[in-house]
C-alpha cells in the first residue's frame, strides 16, 4: 500500500478546487462561513446568500491565503485524486503527475482567455450564443478546445463518477 498523503502535500501543488476550473461557486455552510470571508476582505459582490463565486479571492498561488481560518465548507472537500492518494489507492507520484497535468491544462485555458475576461464570462457567452443558435467564432477555437481538454481531464481524474461535465463518447 502506498504512503498516505496529507492535504498540504498534494493540494498546495494544485489549488484547482479554489479556481473556477472545478466549480463555479462553493456553498457557504452558514453565517459563520460568510463572516470568515468578509473578515478576510472578501468582496461582497462575490458573496451570494448561500455561496461564494470562484475563483476564491483568498487563494494565494495554489494555496489558501487564510488556511487556518478558512470557511468550514473548504476542509471537507476532497477531489478524487486526493481521496485515492489518501486511501492508498494511488501512489503519491502518480497523484502529483495527474495534478501537474491538470494545472498545465488549466494554465492553457487561462492563456487563451481574452484579456480581462474570466472563465465565468466565457461560459456565459457560450451559453447565450448556443441559445441563440449563433455559430461559434473560429477565434474562440483555441479557448474552447483548451476548456474541453481541461474538463475531460477533470472528469476522468478529479470529479466523482456521475459528476462529469463532458459527455463521453467511449
Amino acid at each position: 500500500m502506498s504512503e498516505a498523503v496529507s492535504t498540504g502535500d498534494l493540494c498546495t501543488h494544485c489549488g484547482l478546487c479554489c479556481t473556477e476550473a472545478l466549480f463555479g461557486w462553493v456553498p457557504l455552510m452558514g453565517e459563520a462561513d460568510r463572516a470568515i470571508m468578509l473578515r478576510h476582505g472578501y468582496d461582497e459582490s462575490q458573496l451570494l446568500p448561500d455561496r461564494f463565486l470562484t475563483p476564491c479571492a483568498l487563494l494565494d498561488g495554489k494555496a489558501c491565503g487564510v488556511f487556518p481560518d478558512r470557511p468550514s465548507c473548504c476542509p471537507g472537500y476532497r477531489c478524487e485524486v486526493l481521496s485515492a492518494a489518501q486511501d492508498g489507492a494511488m501512489p503519491l507520484d502518480q497523484a502529483l503527475d495527474i495534478v501537474r497535468k491538470a494545472v498545465a491544462l488549466h494554465d492553457d485555458v487561462q492563456t487563451n482567455l481574452p484579456e480581462g475576461q474570466s472563465l465565468h464570462d466565457a461560459r456565459r457567452r457560450w451559453k447565450e450564443a448556443d441559445k441563440s443558435g449563433a455559430a461559434p467564432s473560429p477565434d474562440e477555437a483555441p479557448l474552447r478546445l483548451a476548456y474541453y481538454a481541461l474538463n475531460l481531464f477533470l472528469d476522468r481524474h478529479f470529479r466523482p463518477a456521475g459528476g462529469e461535465l463532458v459527455e463521453r463518447l467511449d
